[in-house]
């Protein structure tokens, strides 16, 4: 809707039933916050790139901003792993969340063929827990982003279920990296 009251012209697939070519790389989970997102449409003519963060910006919903807009220069398909910051607010000591981490963590998992029993462990690339004060743990962690695809929510789900059930937790998606660890189109700022 931005982009029709912005009148820029997206481009539209052909056929019965045309859709704009707009797309957001690892779309978030409701209740998932992120530091920076990446959104590529597609366009017919020209469009002012560095002046449609001005443009877009009084047209969408609280919350959401553009911070830049480029010509992308890679695909989807090379981001391997997405960072995380997640908050654990709970009593439990440290060592109750990372003793999770020395063992298979097997979840009911969506997959293509239907519900699964799935080890999640070895989507996790890596993970660091901290104590922030008496109440509030803070686990920076990274995992698989596709082929296999890992939602976080699996993780603090388990957190909840296995250590400690009045915990209550907060995602925060801080990064997305390529198979090489490097950070992924980082546009023009840093995440």
């Amino acid at each position: 809707r931005a982009f029709y009251k912005a009148e820029l012209n997206l481009k539209y697939s052909q056929g019965f039933n045309p859709h704009a070519y707009i797309s957001a790389a690892l779309p978030l989970s409701v209740g998932q916050a992120s530091l920076a997102e990446r959104l590529d449409f597609g366009v017919d003519g020209e469009i002012d790139l560095p002046g449609l963060p001005k443009t877009l910006n009084p047209l969408l919903p609280n919350g959401i901003h553009v911070t830049d807009a480029v010509i992308a220069q890679r695909p989807y398909i090379e981001i391997a792993y997405a960072g995380y910051e997640l908050t654990i607010k709970t009593l439990k000591p440290i060592e109750d969340f990372t003793r999770l981490f020395n063992a298979p963590i097997v979840v009911k998992k969506k997959t293509k063929k239907g519900i699964a029993d799935t080890d999640i462990l070895p989507m996790v690339k890596s993970y660091n827990f901290s104590q922030i004060d008496n109440e509030t743990l803070k686990c920076i962690i990274e995992v698989t982003a596709q082929n296999p695809t890992l939602n976080v929510e699996y993780l603090t789900d388990v957190f909840v279920e296995r250590v400690d059930p009045s915990a209550k937790t907060s995602i925060l998606r801080t990064r997305i990296f390529d198979k090489d660890g490097s950070i992924f189109d980082t546009l023009n700022q840093e995440f």
